[in-house]
């Protein structure tokens, strides 16, 4: 994995602490974070084949 991961709750501490807001539907939201997952699971896949 990238040396840049983080996790979700690191990304949220994150965001608050910058005073970043995000305003998505909770459908939307789920669905992002669901491709994040999986392309951070693919990620490591293509990892451990090196």
């Amino acid at each position: 994995m990238s040396e840049f991961s983080q996790t979700v709750p690191e990304l949220v501490a994150w965001a608050r602490k910058n005073d970043f807001s995000i305003s998505l539907p909770t459908e939307r939201l789920a669905f992002l974070l669901a491709i994040a997952t999986l392309n951070g699971e693919r990620a490591g896949r293509r990892d451990e084949r090196r």
